[in-house]
């Protein structure tokens, strides 16, 4: 199954596109879980689907638009980078019972990622196997709950 834009509507916040939201061609992905284990599973999916992905660790910077906490707060996440065949690679994010996906220019510029952790599929399995859970892998120092000040 291939990514198809024309499923998608977008709104544009300071240039940059945002809060894509798939309608048809993604709802399969679409699951339930905090950004650890949602993120995983869509990751799964998209591996299963031919998809060339990698799951990802780190800490956001909340942006102005968005709306689960106050902007600028910093937190601990998990996304999925995905290659989407006409837009390259796409941030797409499965949690809070809805599939988002973004530019990877719009995510890095407005939600500053750092600290941040790329793995292939198989490092992900690995690592979930290994500590038999989605989230709290240790995978950078800056992952401990001593960030948050």
């Amino acid at each position: 199954m291939a990514f198809k834009p024309s499923d998608t509507t977008a709104m544009t916040i300071n240039g940059h596109t945002v809060a894509v939201k798939t309608n048809r061609c993604l709802a399969k992905y679409v699951g339930k879980g905090d950004c650890y284990e949602a993120n995983f599973n869509l990751m799964l999916q998209l591996d299963a689907d031919d998809i060339e992905c990698v799951l990802c660790h780190g800490i956001l910077t909340a942006a102005p638009f968005y709306q689960h906490m106050k902007p600028g707060t910093q937190f601990l996440h998990a996304w999925v980078e995905a290659k989407h065949p006409k837009m390259g690679w796409t941030i797409a994010d499965n949690s809070l019972g809805e599939l988002t996906f973004n530019t990877s220019d719009m995510f890095y510029d407005v939600m500053t990622p750092k600290a941040v952790v790329k793995m292939l599929p198989k490092q992900a399995a690995f690592h979930a196997a290994r500590w038999q859970r989605y989230s709290q892998w240790f995978l950078h120092p800056a992952h401990s709950k001593e960030w948050i000040k």
